[in-house]
């Protein structure tokens, strides 16, 4: 895990497992790839968290 990075994707509400693929955005929040990047793709290219 990364120093200062959230400890449960907030799109699955699933904590990160050792190994998790993870993305950090621009703006420091950190997600699952698998839960952030259809949310990127098909509704909104911002944060869930800072749109």
């Amino acid at each position: 895990m990364l120093k200062g990075c959230i400890a449960t994707c907030i799109v699955c509400i699933d904590d990160f497992a050792v190994g998790s693929k993870m993305r950090i955005l621009p703006c420091g929040h950190n997600y699952h790839i698998e839960c952030i990047d259809p949310w990127l793709t098909s509704k909104s290219s911002l944060c869930p968290l800072c749109k």
